[in-house]
């Protein structure tokens, strides 16, 4: 009965631990475009950017319209290598720039913390210790609904059963 216990703790434990939030989820990347070369110039994302990441954003933007319009495109239909490899680069330093952007802080100074004073890691951790001790006291309790826990009194003797005289 105590190792099936234990064992119903161990995989809730295991699976509260496999269910911890990514860094994504904890810090609101939903905002980030997947495409950051379609963000208009208007949008509070763009400007959000430092004036490096925009300029470069600006040239990005600028040689893909130049590459659309040459032969090489209009042949094989695609974008070279080079240029994919670019827009990979600045796909990933626009969404750095964004990512620590005071908008992205202000929005959510602590994004660790779950509650007033505790992160997700110390709730789990809390949770999972009251499960424990209801499940090790449900095993008090189950004795003692089956009148298990004590001996009952008896006019007769009762036979010492722990091997002591």
């Amino acid at each position: 009965m105590t190792r099936v216990l234990l064992a119903i703790v161990a995989s809730i434990l295991c699976a509260a631990c496999a269910n911890q939030p990514q860094p994504s989820d904890v810090f609101g990347s939903d905002g980030l475009p997947a495409d950051w070369t379609v963000v208009g110039l208007k949008d509070s994302r763009y400007l959000a950017l430092d004036a490096t990441t925009r300029r470069t954003l600006i040239a990005l933007k600028e040689l893909i319209a130049k590459e659309m319009t040459s032969t090489a495109y209009t042949f094989y239909g695609r974008l070279s290598d080079e240029t994919l490899k670019r827009i990979a680069e600045v796909q990933d330093e626009c969404n750095t720039s964004y990512m620590v952007c005071f908008a992205m802080i202000a929005r959510n100074p602590t994004p660790e913390l779950s509650g007033v004073a505790e992160t997700e890691n110390d709730r789990t951790r809390g949770q999972a210790m009251v499960l424990d001790v209801n499940m090790r006291s449900i095993q008090d309790e189950w004795e003692g609904a089956w009148l298990m826990d004590r001996p009952a009194s008896s006019a007769f003797p009762l036979v010492n059963t722990s091997g002591q005289p």
